[in-house]
């Protein structure tokens, strides 16, 4: 009897950990994804990057309004524009990372359903484009600085870079998250602006957390983007640095996320074909 012709399988790759090498082979790739949106969402715009400056600058405006005149809102020696600004960039940072990850799986699903690559590689080149804009604004806050006659440490502004990686740090934790929840549970994308919304009155983006009562601190400083707000205000601002426990806690808790939110990422990543 003529030998039986010789069995070829085909097996899947097996993955290292929680894919974090592969999407270290990606690297070019996610940079290429993080481009390509940078320039689609400016294309044919009439002010380009300048909506990474006007941004900030009506929320600061707003704030200005609302907290700083109306409120009467306490900053010590520090022009309310500067404060409010320089919480504001940081809060930006974070929020518009989140919701770029986020919706991340969702706006590419045709990729999703064609070619594999490490998926970790569209919420992880989401939050890049928010810290392109973070730069952008970085040099509105240094105009707003001048022309309020506010001059920061540069000691401190050593540690600006630390503390701005430590807010994309947690944005790319909770983007992880939900860039796997919002492709399984569609209600998400819509809920997740208000979401973001209610995040950010719960943060120490137009008023100090020292405004925050005794009673409620506890559960305040639960929030993990509050240490993270304060230490960029402070290596902007100056002033009592932020307890070093709630840094900590930040650092801790971004983490845990991405840690935890590349865990479950992996595990409903087989689906993601059948669902998008």
């Amino acid at each position: 009897m003529p030998d039986a012709p010789p069995v070829l399988r085909i097996t899947a790759e097996r993955r290292s950990g929680l894919g974090f090498v592969e999407l270290w082979h990606v690297r070019e790739l996610t940079l290429f994804f993080a481009l390509r949106e940078i320039k689609s969402r400016y294309r044919q715009t009439v002010l380009g990057v300048g909506w990474a400056v006007l941004q900030p600058l009506m929320a600061m405006l707003v704030f200005y309004v609302v907290f700083g005149r109306i409120g009467k809102m306490a900053t010590g020696s520090v022009p309310y524009p500067v404060f409010a600004l320089s919480g504001l960039i940081a809060w930006q940072l974070f929020s518009s990372a989140v919701t770029g990850a986020g919706q991340s799986l969702v706006s590419n699903q045709g990729l999703l359903t064609k070619v594999y690559f490490e998926r970790l590689a569209f919420p992880v080149s989401a939050t890049l484009i928010a810290v392109v804009d973070a730069m952008v604004a970085l040099g509105l806050l240094a105009i707003v600085m001048v022309w309020s006659g506010v001059a920061p440490d540069p000691l401190r502004v050593l540690a600006m870079p630390l503390v701005l990686a430590l807010v994309f740090a947690l944005a790319a934790g909770v983007g992880v998250w939900l860039a796997a929840l919002v492709l399984r549970f569609r209600d998400l994308r819509h809920a997740l602006p208000l979401l973001i919304q209610l995040w950010m009155f719960t943060s120490p983006v137009g008023y100090p957390a020292s405004r925050v009562p005794a009673e409620w601190r506890l559960l305040y400083d639960l929030n993990p983007v509050v240490g993270a707000i304060e230490a960029f205000r402070w290596t902007v601002i100056g002033g009592d640095a932020p307890p070093m426990i709630s840094v900590v806690w930040a650092a801790v808790a971004a983490l845990v996320l991405f840690t935890t939110g590349a865990a479950f990422f992996q595990r409903v990543e087989r689906t993601f074909a059948d669902i998008a």
